[in-house]
């Protein structure tokens, strides 16, 4: 980045941070809640406005991600609480817990920060896995495996259901019979589709690194059902991996960043679908209203999109807290180390364990609303902040927090050490979206989906280790691959 392009963007954040700081004090007044309120903004933004000042500031590592994702949580939606004068959420008044969950949050962004910026990170991240040379023919192997993998896993899911009943009503949106359809079921079976992102980030960097046709053809074949399937239920945690690992792949391949421009228009873009498909992915919405109608209202209008985003359900997270901290701990007792038993409850299938115990998220859900759980899967979100205070309160926050930047300093860090393989540029581009779906969500969760979408690309890596029959390896330094390997 040119010294001028760093001054220009140095001062644009620091008029990001004046102006969000104003607003603070404008909206809460001087006192305890403005105080808490800035120093969330500078414990967040300050580290960012530090790096590009010393221009050691890289657009796709997991810190720009990871504060994009809390400043949405914990600036936006505090703020957007007080200006539009919300008391309530979901039943619960927020006012008397507010600077609370703004000193928990608080705790949590520092301890990130520290961990991200430690000297833990560097000293951890040479004992991650040596990433092997990338070999064509068996990463196209190992694609369609997983391709036929999930497909498997997945045609168990609709088999037990209902068969091709169950794709047709499911494809139909989201309706109030999802919940018993998947508690049926287990993760294992119906995430099983989500391999297939898998696969189509393989052949997608197979087909701009070899550039065969086949390949375009068969990224095509394999991220097109995924985006049908989950579009039309409205899982957009389950599309961002594919949808920002493919360009993040094209990215890195090129060794380029995206211009300010395209930044600018892939936000407004993908806020407007955001919108657009939280407005159609309810069965009844889908078969009453327009969906072309819908979707061009959403792309005329980005500026009322992000601000339904920004107050709606899917920024909910500030609140929640503050709705947790109502129950937590005077109605449900800490659970130490719970995030660690919360991983081993996640990980045993429903159907071999039908009466598991509620991982520590679902029971602050069902203290704070029982009736609504018992009838839905689709919960108030808290952050992967909430269960870390459910488990241990402000320690448990610093110490989770504090972990969770270590590790995410360490995947950049084997990023930077192996950025020529291609087959760490697989894993890295796919593992870099599960960023924001961390910090919004749990860590159980996110592993879970990382199994089906992550853990692959390592299989196919770990995959490569092993010699047999002639399989050259690609060499960034070449365009193409010798012919002689594809006859």
């Amino acid at each position: 980045m040119s010294r001028s392009k760093r001054n220009f963007l140095v001062l644009g954040e620091l008029a990001l941070i004046g102006s969000l700081m104003a607003t603070a004090i404008w909206l809460a007044g001087i006192g305890l809640r403005s105080l808490l309120l800035n120093a969330v903004i500078l414990a967040l933004l300050g580290p960012v406005l530090l790096r590009t000042l010393l221009g050691t500031l890289d657009l796709f590592e997991p810190l720009v991600l990871g504060v994009i994702a809390m400043a949405m949580m914990f600036i936006g939606r505090p703020l957007a609480d007080l200006a539009t004068e919300r008391t309530m959420h979901l039943g619960y008044p927020i006012m008397p817990t507010f600077n609370l969950a703004l000193m928990v949050v608080l705790v949590g962004i520092l301890a990130f920060q520290l961990g991200y910026h430690s000297n833990f990170s560097s000293r951890w991240a040479k004992y991650l896995p040596h990433a092997s040379a990338f070999q064509p023919r068996r990463a196209a192997s190992a694609a369609w495996m997983f391709f036929l993998l999930g497909g498997a896993l997945f045609s168990i899911f609709l088999a037990k259901g209902g068969g091709l009943s169950l794709l047709l009503f499911l494809l139909k949106g989201r309706s109030g019979q999802d919940n018993a359809i998947y508690l049926g079921s287990t993760g294992y079976f119906y995430n099983g589709i989500s391999m297939w992102a898998a696969s189509a980030l393989i052949f997608f960097a197979l087909a701009i690194t070899v550039k065969r046709r086949r390949y375009y053809i068969a990224f095509m074949a394999t991220a097109l059902p995924l985006i049908i399937f989950y579009g039309a239920s409205g899982t957009r945690s389950q599309l961002l991996p594919l949808v920002l690992s493919v360009p993040t792949f094209w990215y890195l391949w090129k060794q380029r960043r995206p211009a300010a421009r395209i930044l600018i228009i892939g936000a407004i873009v993908g806020i407007s679908l955001m919108g657009w498909q939280r407005e159609v992915r309810t069965v009844a919405t889908s078969a009453n209203r327009d969906k072309t109608e819908i979707l061009f209202s959403a792309l005329a209008a980005p500026g009322q999109q992000f601000k339904e985003i920004l107050t709606g359900s899917d920024n909910e997270m500030f609140d929640s807290i503050t709705n947790e901290l109502i129950v937590v701990p005077s109605k449900l007792a800490y659970q130490p180390a719970g995030v660690f038993t919360d991983l081993f409850v996640t990980a045993v299938p429903r159907p071999l364990w039908p009466n598991k115990p509620l991982v520590m998220n679902s029971a602050v859900v069902n203290a704070l609303w029982p009736a609504h759980y018992a009838a839905s899967r689709a919960s108030a979100a808290f952050s992967i902040i909430g269960p870390f205070y459910a488990d241990s309160g402000f320690i448990g926050v610093a110490l989770g927090m504090f972990f969770t930047g270590v590790v995410l300093a360490m995947s950049w860090r084997w990023f930077l050490r192996y950025q020529g393989h291609i087959n760490a540029l697989l894993i890295y581009s796919m593992g870099l979206p599960f960023v924001v779906i961390l910090m919004r969500g749990t860590l159980p969760d996110t592993l879970s989906r990382m199994l089906f979408m992550v853990v692959p690309l390592v299989l196919a890596m770990w995959i490569t280790r092993f010699r047999w029959g002639k399989s050259p390896a690609f060499s960034r330094s070449r365009s193409t691959i010798e012919s002689s390997s594809h006859k």
